[in-house]
């Protein structure tokens, strides 16, 4: 019962924002590749589309983060009213996860494929396995929740750190305070 609560969790939180983020790789991913080796327009073009999943993605994680109760009971069932808390957690990492998306598709876009593997696979991946396991073990299933925003955090951060070094992005001010509104 245990997977079926963090599954609907998930779906809930992932799934229905994962449209969103396959919507905007089909028209975000070929232009980045256009822009990739002019560093003023990739910059500049990173951070509109920074903006654009903040506008996007906080209304509806901030609404699934006051309507949880609600959404759980409609889309699931009364039974899975267990997770509401769960949901919460992670429509606060969505928006992280959300906030990452664009300076995570630099290196794919530069063709840097080792670094994509390393930063997408290896360090994602195992990211997500260490502490998912860590934080279910010390706190339960809500643990998993509270894992989702940890995951994120860091990826943010690193990711953030790995495209200002490595490829010389830089957010511009306009980008920190819509991301900071929220």
């Amino acid at each position: 019962m245990m997977s079926a609560f963090f599954q609907g969790a998930n779906s809930i939180t992932n799934q229905y924002l994962g449209l969103v983020f396959t919507a905007m790789a089909a028209d975000y991913f070929p232009k980045l590749s256009a822009v990739v080796n002019d560093v003023p327009t990739r910059n500049s073009f990173i951070n509109s589309q920074f903006e654009i999943v903040i506008l996007i993605v906080a209304p509806i994680a901030s609404c699934m983060i006051a309507l949880a109760p609600f959404v759980v009971q409609l889309l699931l069932s009364k039974t899975f009213i267990a997770v509401v808390p769960i949901v919460i957690a992670m429509a606060f990492g969505v928006l992280l996860k959300a906030a990452s998306y664009p300076l995570g598709y630099i290196s794919f876009a530069k063709g840097d494929k080792r670094l994509f593997f390393w930063l997408e696979g290896v360090l994602g991946n195992g990211l997500q396995l260490l502490i998912n396991i860590l934080f279910y073990n010390l706190f339960g299933l809500q643990g998993l929740g509270y894992s989702f925003i940890l995951i994120y955090t860091l990826y943010f951060i690193i990711i953030t750190i790995v495209a200002k070094k490595r490829y010389g992005f830089v957010f511009q001010n306009t980008s920190i305070m819509i991301f900071l509104e929220f």
